[in-house]
């Protein structure tokens, strides 16, 4: 006989997404041996429901981890308590993202209403609720089977065994199921897109009308448009509902800084732009599409890379780095990436090495298109750049001068990039900062290194400093690598709870919309 355990655990994945149905009745799970499904019953279900095909060989195996036992009828032939989270999350997918006509949902919608006529019919409603069920898993905990390294997605792609899950949570009933099938900021956007999908419903927010005799408008200002963005700001939840004056106001004021901050704008909190304006009229149904599209990203995610004890996170939208430690952000700072004709790949590794005074080998490309005009048009150019040949190639000396700065992180990839110091300081004070060939270039990469190293004493501020600003290279391997993510989101909610829109700095949330909308 099936135990109770055996079918929470089947759907526990689903039952995890339900914030609704948490009090669920199990009291009746027992489940008769007699009604066996065998595999000539699963392939002849699928000539009635050909758009179930793609999951022949996934039934099989789950009917046969199951012991060919009925999953979602009891002893009494009456649906189980589970079945319905199932029926309740379909019908509400919309919910996670996702503009999906689900297969076959009026006949699922049936085996409520009906009585079952037969054992047959009773077989074919099992295989049709499992068949909706590894549909959920497919579309909401996997996301979608388009090649995701053809839109330039090079990160580890999660991928659910949703047999081995059920085994693993039998091993471990006390197993975080959210951190085996999602990553944390999938829940957050979820609960973001909730909040703008009831804006939609309720009509989204008007339009700003302004001309060009309305501005400039200043701090204390009175004008008709101010009260407009007032209502706007409301709308979204960044301005208390009891202030539609038309005074550009202190509490105004706070409020545009805080809009300004979470949507990628130059900060100017005392004079209202027809840039602000601009973004300001952007409909509602924008802002739920870029959330849509990074759920869609999070699905991909493998929540083993986030469950480490130390995380390298960089977002190349946001130019942030961010070091995780036990689950706590230990350090954030700003990072230069690729610009568009040289983009930073999204990918993940592990770093391995941190090189003290490093010398910066001058990849080939540089070398054909800028070094050796460079030679031809001054004999010295190599010198006035600290630089020189070695075995055919060309390197620049450890030192201040050092386009790589003082240090770099290695995390060894086919891509050849990698975390970097810089020289070029006064590029960290722009608010979009894609300049660089592909590499990553780090702020404060010295303060990187000291929360990396620490734990290991021969390692202090002191020694760290001197190594960066030695003569000679010297190069240190990590005791224990640590997973470097480059990721890609334009929408993420942040460790104050805030959701912040990116702007789209390699154009690719048009071609996943192309795709998944």
């Amino acid at each position: 006989m099936k135990s109770k355990l055996s079918i929470i655990i089947l759907l526990i994945v689903i039952i995890s997404s339900c914030k609704n149905n948490k009090n669920l009745d199990t009291s009746n799970l027992e489940i008769d041996e007699a009604i066996a499904i065998t595999q000539k019953e699963i392939k002849s279900f699928l000539a009635d429901y050909p758009k179930f095909k793609k999951y022949k060989k996934q039934l099989i195996a789950l009917y046969k981890s199951q012991n060919s036992e009925s999953l979602w009828f009891n002893e009494n032939e009456e649906i189980q308590e589970l079945a319905s989270v199932l029926h309740y999350n379909l019908h509400n997918i919309s919910t996670e993202g996702l503009d999906e006509e689900v297969p076959y949902l009026e006949k699922f919608d049936s085996i409520f209403k009906t009585e079952i006529e037969n054992e047959k019919s009773l077989k074919n409603n099992d295989i049709l609720i499992s068949s909706l069920y590894l549909y959920y898993n497919d579309k909401v905990v996997e996301g979608t089977d388009y090649n995701s390294r053809k839109l330039g997605w090079f990160i580890s792609k999660k991928k659910v065994d949703y047999i081995h899950l059920i085994d693993s949570i039998k091993a471990n009933p006390d197993a975080d199921i959210k951190k085996i099938t999602f990553i944390d900021q999938y829940y957050k956007l979820h609960e973001k897109l909730l909040f703008y999908n009831e804006i939609e419903k309720k009509g989204g927010w008007k339009k700003i009308a302004y001309s060009k005799n309305d501005f400039p408008i200043n701090l204390d200002d009175n004008s008709t448009v101010i009260s407009a963005v007032k209502k706007r700001l409301i709308r979204e939840g960044y301005l208390n509902h009891d202030d539609s004056s038309n005074v550009f106001n202190v509490s105004l004021k706070v409020a545009l800084k805080e809009y300004q901050e979470t949507n990628s704008l130059t900060i100017n909190d005392t004079i209202i732009t027809s840039e602000l304006l601009e973004n300001l009229n952007k409909p509602v149904e924008e802002k739920i599409t870029t959330l849509k599209l990074n759920m869609e990203r999070c699905r991909w995610m493998d929540p083993k890379l986030f469950n480490s004890n130390e995380l390298i996170f960089v977002n190349i939208p946001a130019f942030q780095l961010n070091y995780f430690k036990n689950d706590i952000l230990a350090f954030n700072t700003k990072v230069v990436v690729g610009k568009n004709a040289s983009k930073t790949v999204i990918f993940d590794n592990q770093l391995s090495y941190i090189v003290f005074a490093p010398y910066w080998n001058v990849p080939k490309s540089i070398i054909n298109d800028e070094i050796i005009p460079g030679i031809e048009k001054d004999e010295n150019y190599l010198e006035k750049h600290k630089m020189e040949w070695n075995d055919g190639n060309v390197r620049q000396l450890p030192g201040p001068w050092n386009s790589l700065g003082l240090i770099k992180f290695i995390f060894p990839n086919s891509n050849n990039i990698y975390l970097h110091d810089t020289p070029s300081k006064n590029l960290f004070n722009q608010d979009v900062r894609a300049f660089s060939h592909g590499c990553i270039r780090v702020e404060n990469p010295d303060i990187l290194a000291e929360k990396i190293l620490t734990n290991d004493p021969k390692w202090t501020k002191e020694t760290i400093h001197k190594a960066m600003n030695g003569k000679t290279e010297t190069t240190y391997e990590l005791e224990t690598k640590i997973p470097v993510v480059i990721s890609y989101f334009t929408a993420w909610v942040n460790e104050k709870g805030q959701l912040i829109f990116y702007n789209d700095i390699y154009k690719r949330d048009k071609r996943l919309a192309k795709i998944i909308l």
